[in-house]
């Protein structure tokens, strides 16, 4: 019996893309929670986002493009930290 071993290499890409994937986790779960927390879209009012909701998906999908074009490590950490200064602003439109 032969035994077939099949091996992936991971691409550095991927490998980047594993690593930071807990940041895109966190930072969607906290835009999931703080949307749904607001009072965004009490009942009979659904999709009428305010400027605070609308703010917060700016910042993510400003990540987002960020990070899918991001080569390196250093970049990645930078789409962070610019997400982690665009959030904060949102507050101010709450």
């Amino acid at each position: 019996v032969s035994h077939v071993t099949l091996h992936i290499p991971l691409s550095r890409s991927a490998n980047k893309y594993l690593s930071h994937l807990c940041w895109i986790l966190l930072i969607a779960l906290t835009l999931l929670l703080l949307v749904n927390w607001s009072d965004a879209a009490p009942p009979g009012k659904r999709g009428q986002h305010t400027p605070f909701d609308r703010c917060l998906y700016r910042c993510y999908r400003t990540f987002v493009t960020c990070f899918r074009s991001a080569s390196s490590g250093d970049q990645v950490n930078l789409c962070i930290a610019t997400y982690n200064t665009c959030f904060p602003n949102c507050y101010d439109m709450a």
